[in-house]
């Protein structure tokens, strides 16, 4: 502030509290009505000929590129072998190569259990411990939800 500069000006304080929640509503009611407009050409559909040949989506798209991965990667896992499941976790990284997947833990079945891998520098080494961690995990101990549901039906 100094020779010609107010407080005011320096702040920019509004006049009065009423003045200021004023201009906010005016913002907030254009910005609204923007987005009603919106919504509203969205629910009337495509308007021309160009824009609905861009939008379609046929069959023969989805069956040429099928996905890989499932949507669903949660997952049971097991110690020692497959039939002793310990816990229930997400599969974050799979990777054909590696012999370890990276999943996160997620609900503990046996808190006592040993992990395959544990986090030594946490001092995490039963399942227990573990929960909501990342760890690495045998693939041929990872039994994918997805899997049982085409096992079983």
């Amino acid at each position: 502030m100094g020779k010609f500069v107010t407080p005011q000006q320096y702040f920019y304080l509004p006049n009065t509290v009423k003045h200021y929640m004023d201009t906010e509503k005016k913002k907030y009611d254009k910005r609204l009505n923007k987005l009603e407009d919106e919504l509203e050409k969205l629910k009337r559909g495509v308007n021309n000929v160009s824009e609905a040949e861009s939008c379609q989506w046929g069959n023969e798209d989805l069956e040429d590129n099928p996905d890989e991965e499932p949507l669903d990667m949660s997952c049971f896992l097991a110690v020692d072998n497959a039939s002793n499941i310990v816990a229930k976790g997400t599969i974050l990284m799979d990777t054909n190569e590696e012999e370890f997947l990276r999943v996160m833990l997620e609900i503990c079945l046996h808190r006592e259990a040993l992990l395959p891998v544990p986090l030594e520098e946490e001092f995490i080494m039963e399942v227990g411990d573990a929960i909501g961690q990342i760890l690495s995990w045998p693939r041929h101990l990872v039994i994918q939800c997805s899997d049982l549901v085409v096992l079983f039906s």
